[in-house]
């Protein structure tokens, strides 16, 4: 989208190193505030903390990096609105497909014993190769 265009282009740019223990919001909007940014946007607050940065890179990859880091997402939406939404908005917006507890009483599935398992025994590694064009194998262990 256009939005990413302008954010791509804003490449490097280069500030004093600022913003140690600045909340990702805080961070996305001070991105998007020197890239020079004035379309609409939608930022959450954030609910973690990060080290300062000197915005030396290009704002887009800057901005994934503070969506990498809080664990949500940075995107533009249909309408061309800069979204960041953090961890909390992520989580919140799902709801489980299915709730296990003890009685069953709240709607959910009850279970009949739960033991956890001390070992690496059940750990499966899955591996899955193919060259260009050809049919995939795959190895698991």
């Amino acid at each position: 989208t256009d939005a990413f265009k302008r954010l791509a282009r804003a490449n490097g740019l280069g500030v004093t190193s600022a913003g140690a223990g600045e909340y990702s919001g805080a961070r996305v909007t001070r991105i998007l505030d020197e890239a020079g940014y004035d379309g609409d946007r939608f930022v959450d607050d954030g609910e973690v903390t990060l080290a300062a940065t000197d915005l030396s890179r290009r704002a887009l990859d800057e901005l994934h990096d503070v969506a990498l880091s809080e664990g949500g997402v940075f995107f533009v939406s249909g309408p061309g609105v800069v979204s960041f939404f953090d961890r909390a908005s992520i989580t919140a917006s799902f709801d489980p497909v299915v709730r296990f507890g003890n009685d069953g009483g709240d709607g959910s599935i009850t279970y009949g014993e739960l033991t956890i398992a001390d070992t690496d025994e059940a750990i499966v590694n899955t591996v899955r190769v193919a060259r260009t064009g050809g049919t995939a194998k795959y190895l698991m262990r």
